[in-house]
């Protein structure tokens, strides 16, 4: 059985280990236009969001340092 040595897309010779019949400059582009895309959605997710919280996408809020409890600082000598 006759193996594709040429990317799907480009034309270029493909490595042994090519994922998806790609070469390694057009997989880099397609991660990189996907990224892209995923954050323009980000972007607009943000931008129309009409409550005005900046909450962070991990959902982490850190305390602001009044709402920490007081901790001294132990002094080494």
């Amino acid at each position: 059985m006759a193996e594709n040595t040429n990317c799907t897309k480009c034309g270029a010779e493909l490595p042994a280990n090519a994922p998806k019949g790609l070469c390694p400059q057009c997989l880099m582009k397609a991660g990189m236009q996907s990224c892209g895309e995923d954050k323009k959605a980000d972007q607009s997710d943000i931008s129309n969001s009409d409550t005005g919280s900046a909450t962070p996408p991990g959902g982490f809020v850190p305390l602001k340092p009044e709402q920490l409890p007081y901790r001294p600082v132990p002094t080494i000598r």
